[in-house]
């Protein structure tokens, strides 16, 4: 909630229509990997770094072999990704300071 008013203003809200970022309700997925690190970090279980993992994504030809992606979710429009060794906010405005946020 407190990260949702951070951002709202009439010029935000409203921006593309109001049917686009930033949505109304502010949520992100993590991926398999980064949830079961932090469901065991929170229970006192994680122990070192975390170390993301990969998979293979093949695409059904011949031309393009398979080749292995990073496991973690990757959306370009979520509002709260978390971006390989770090989470990002996109959700500010243009006339924001995402620092002041």
């Amino acid at each position: 909630d407190l990260m949702r008013m951070a951002i709202a203003s009439p010029g935000n809200d409203f921006r593309l229509g109001a049917c686009e970022a930033p949505p109304a309700i502010v949520s992100t997925y993590l991926g398999d990997d980064m949830t079961f690190y932090l469901e065991h970090f929170k229970d006192g279980k994680g122990k070192g770094a975390y170390n993301p993992g990969v998979k293979t994504l093949d695409l059904g030809t011949r031309e393009v072999l398979p080749f292995t992606v990073p496991a973690e979710d990757r959306n370009r429009t979520s509002p709260f990704p978390y971006g390989g060794a770090r989470f990002e906010f996109r959700a500010v405005g243009s006339s924001q300071n995402v620092s002041m946020v």
